[in-house]
């Protein structure tokens, strides 16, 4: 008897909403908000990144083609590098650092 009434007991602490099933659901879905919360600012913030980024290799790749041009417009002996060929291109930028860009064409 003594069993039976310890799990009515504990029957009656689950119905009760202050500590009961009904609130551990309401700290799981809070808990499940603040999650989605977290990984959508992370995603929002790796999209920008990426955006970023996809926007100086663009930047990069005009100045190679222009540098490419250029070098073939002044340089009759250059020849444009083989398919599968380590290229490498030194810029001096205009605050004078030298870009060293290697690329595979």
């Amino acid at each position: 008897m003594k069993e039976l009434t310890a799990i009515r007991k504990q029957l009656e602490r689950l119905d009760d909403p202050t500590v009961g099933l009904t609130a551990l659901h309401g700290e799981v879905t809070q808990s499940r908000l603040k999650i989605l919360e977290k990984i959508e600012g992370g995603v929002i913030g790796l999209h920008e990144e990426n955006r970023e980024v996809r926007q100086r290799q663009d930047r990069m790749i005009s100045d190679l083609k222009h540098t490419w041009r250029w070098r073939s417009a002044t340089d009759s002996s250059y020849t444009a590098p083989r398919p599968g060929r380590v290229v490498e291109v030194a810029k001096v930028a205009t605050h004078g650092t030298i870009l060293v860009v290697r690329r595979i064409v």
